[in-house]
């Protein structure tokens, strides 16, 4: 408990010279370390997003937490695996819209550079066939069918174009030609995309395995990044209620002043909506505002007689002490 209370106080006196800990973005990560496990490591790219946010929360909790200098965030950072050469090998091997890059490989951006050469001599040969047989096509455009570039040409013109059909219109105006003169530049650019995915598939794999080697540590991380979620939330609670971290009696006395049962603090009546679901009309408004009361057990003394009349607060004191026994052993401020 101490120990607790003592890493709340840090906290606060963290957050208020720095602010808030950059503890946003982290997911649930079990599932997807299940999946590369049973795959070997293959994923799509998207998938390994859910892993990157959680290795860069860590770094930039690590980056933050390098301000403190009290020992319970020193150890908290320390127990902070470092995932340095990891989102070095993403940065490598993803682009800014969580594809694999050109440069992930050189057998990558070799592959890539061939794709786009006969893509570009595939269209200049379509157009060349567009301006030869425009009366014939039910539109100047190239389309895909099937992965090969092909032309919508008029049903009724179709042995004007020889080549593959592969395709028709709903309404049956239309087939989409394959022109014999493209025929091998596709068989090349299917070959080409091939080779692409394979490489691809590859890149992935290995750097699914790479995450499935430092799985206990992104796990860890995820761990580590809960438990100081937990801790700027009991800071935050401190705040919202201005409330007061304990300080535990040596002698074992108890002494609360101007405490509020944080059901009946009208300060927290936005919060209790929120995660209690709490009406507005759940208590009549002369009710909602608590009134604070002070509670002295000096040392030495095992009893303590409450009395006065019904609906005069006895109840209160009594919950309001035992809860706040249980707030002060998980480490929470009082709001007193």
């Amino acid at each position: 408990m101490r120990d607790l209370l003592a890493e709340t106080s840090e906290a606060w006196e963290f957050r208020a010279r720095n602010g808030r800990l950059p503890l946003a973005g982290v997911e649930e990560i079990s599932p997807l370390l299940e999946a590369l496990r049973e795959s070997g490591g293959a994923a799509a790219p998207e998938d390994f997003r859910p892993v990157l946010a959680v290795a860069r929360a860590a770094e930039a909790v690590r980056r933050a937490l390098a301000k403190a200098d009290s020992p319970g965030l020193i150890r908290r950072r320390e127990a902070i695996p470092s995932f340095v050469a990891l989102l070095g090998r993403a940065r490598k091997l993803f682009a800014a819209d969580g594809s694999v890059q050109d440069e992930a490989s050189p057998q990558l951006r070799d592959v890539r550079g061939k794709l786009r050469r006969r893509r570009a001599e595939v269209s200049r040969s379509l157009g060349r066939i567009v301006d030869q047989r425009r009366d014939f096509l039910g539109d100047a455009v190239v389309v895909l069918r099937n992965d090969r570039y092909c032309l919508p040409v008029m049903a009724s013109a179709r042995a004007r174009v020889p080549g593959i059909v592969h395709d028709r219109s709903g309404s049956g105006q239309t087939v989409f030609v394959e022109p014999i003169e493209v025929i091998e530049s596709n068989n090349e650019l299917a070959l080409l995309a091939a080779e692409e995915r394979r490489e691809v598939e590859n890149l992935l794999a290995q750097f699914g395995r790479e995450v499935l080697a430092a799985s206990a540590d992104l796990e860890e991380a995820v761990e580590q990044i809960a438990a100081l979620d937990a801790l700027e939330a009991r800071v935050e609670f401190g705040e919202l209620t201005a409330g007061r971290v304990p300080e535990l009696s040596a002698d074992g006395g108890w002494a609360l002043s101007k405490a509020r049962h944080p059901l009946l603090d009208s300060a927290l009546e936005p919060l209790r909506r929120r995660v209690l679901g709490e009406s507005r009309e759940a208590r009549p408004a002369r009710a909602r505002d608590v009134v604070p009361l002070d509670l002295e057990l000096p040392a030495g003394k095992r009893l303590l007689v409450i009395s006065g009349p019904n609906a005069g607060g006895k109840t209160v004191v009594l919950k309001t002490a035992g809860l706040f026994s249980l707030m002060a052993q998980a480490g929470l401020p009082l709001p007193c």
